[in-house]
C-alpha cells in the first residue's frame, strides 16, 4: 500500500487537477469511488479545509483509509457503499475511474445523481477512460485486466462510456464544462471532465 500510494501521489495527474479546481472552495467534497482515500488525504495536505465524504464498494480499502483518517485527518469520513447509494449532499463531487465498472443505464443514473449534488459554484470532477480505439485505450484495457487478476479491482469492467454520454448529463444551461486528456506521464487513456454549476 505504501508503494502504491507513493506512486499515485507522484505520478497521477488527477490529484493536482482536482486541487486546481476545488482547492480554494469552501464547499465540502463527495468522493465517489474513493478507494483508500488518497484524493482526500492529498487535498488535506494542500490545505483543502471543508469536510470530505468518501464512498467505495471495496470494504478493505475503506477500512485502511479509515485508519489513516482517524490518525491524521479531521473531517474526512469514508464509508462502504455502492455508487447507487450516494448520500444526500450539496457541494463538490469527484469520481475517478469508476464509470466503466457500471452498466450503461447505471452510469446515466449515477451521473444524474452526481449532477444533482453539485452546489451553485461547485464542481463535478470526473476521470474516465472513453472507448475510442486508441493505443492508450488498449493499454488501459490491459491494465484493468491485470488489476482484476491480482484482486486490486473489486469489479470487472462492464462498459466504457463515451465522452458525449457523460456530457449529456450536465446541461450547458446549468454547467460550464472542460473536457480534455489527462494523461500526464502515464500511458493510460484518461480524460478529465470537469463541470462547474453556475
Amino acid at each position: 500500500m505504501r508503494f502504491y500510494s507513493r506512486g499515485k501521489l507522484r505520478h497521477d495527474p488527477a490529484f493536482p487537477a482536482a486541487f486546481e479546481r476545488i482547492g480554494s472552495s469552501k464547499l465540502p467534497l463527495l468522493d465517489i469511488g474513493c478507494g483508500v482515500g488518497l484524493l482526500a488525504f492529498y487535498l488535506r495536505e494542500y490545505g483543502f479545509a471543508p469536510d470530505i465524504v468518501g464512498l467505495d464498494v471495496d470494504r478493505n480499502k475503506i477500512c485502511e483509509g479509515q485508519v489513516v483518517a482517524r490518525k491524521h485527518y479531521a473531517g474526512i469520513s469514508l464509508h462502504t457503499g455502492d455508487v447507487s447509494a450516494q448520500p444526500e449532499f450539496s457541494g463538490n463531487v469527484a469520481m475517478l475511474d469508476v464509470l466503466h465498472y457500471l452498466p450503461a443505464e447505471a452510469q446515466q443514473r449515477a451521473l444524474a445523481e452526481m449532477a444533482r449534488r453539485v452546489a451553485p459554484g461547485g464542481w463535478c470532477f470526473i476521470r474516465t477512460t472513453p472507448h475510442d480505439g486508441s493505443w492508450r485505450f488498449r493499454f488501459t484495457q490491459i491494465e484493468e485486466w491485470f488489476a482484476r487478476v491480482i484482486s486490486w479491482s473489486a469489479r470487472p469492467v462492464v462498459v466504457y462510456p463515451t465522452l458525449a454520454q457523460i456530457q449529456a448529463c450536465f446541461p450547458t444551461a446549468e454547467f460550464d464544462s472542460e473536457v480534455r486528456p489527462l494523461w500526464g506521464s502515464t500511458p493510460f487513456n484518461s480524460w478529465l471532465l470537469a463541470f462547474r454549476r453556475r
